[in-house]
């Protein structure tokens, strides 16, 4: 069973014999529940994620990766963001460019598939981000949210974002290669 919705399965009472057309009376005491040997367990997707989000949070910075994760995907998700720094890499070998044609996975809830992606995701797109925002302070973003602005570049001209960002695709590449 799963944790979600189907984690009820289980508790789920006999109703075969309504669609059979049988009456109540016909009913046993060993047909009560329609999944009599149905069991409440997590399946080893959710046992695996349970263990990583577990195992993550405890690291002192995971909460900092985190949010800046988070607006570094949410910045590049937009398209005209994507084109304005790639017309900042004007020169750069095509593959620079071309790796902020598509955006990033956001990451709004916490999903192992979710994480997997966007450290796939930010990896592929390092490189263009480090150059294109070369230089570059919030003002010249053009964007209202300073905040966020800041918060973007600050990641994107960390070098420790990008090496806990290598290390936690690292660490999650195994569990999302076993499903």
């Amino acid at each position: 069973s799963d944790m979600g919705t189907e984690f009820g399965a289980v508790d789920v009472g006999n109703v075969t014999h309504y669609c059979a057309h049988y009456g109540p009376s016909q009913r046993t005491s060993t047909d009560e529940w329609l999944y009599p040997c149905a069991m409440k367990v997590p399946g080893p997707q959710h046992i695996l994620d349970t263990v990583l989000q577990d195992g993550l949070q405890r690291l002192c910075w995971w909460p900092v990766w985190e949010a800046h994760a988070k607006s570094v995907c949410q910045w590049v998700h937009k398209k005209p963001r994507r084109v304005f720094l790639q017309a900042r890499l004007v020169g750069c070998a095509s593959e620079v460019p071309r790796a902020l044609d598509t955006g990033c996975e956001k990451f709004a809830d916490w999903r192992w598939t979710t994480l997997g992606r966007v450290g796939c995701d930010l990896r592929r797109m390092e490189t263009a981000l480090r150059q294109a925002t070369l230089g570059l302070g919030t003002v010249d973003l053009g964007t209202r949210d300073s905040a966020q602005s800041d918060m973007f570049l600050e990641a994107v001209h960390s070098p420790t974002f990008w090496k806990r960002t290598r290390a936690l695709e690292g660490l999650v590449q195994p569990v999302t290669r076993f499903f």
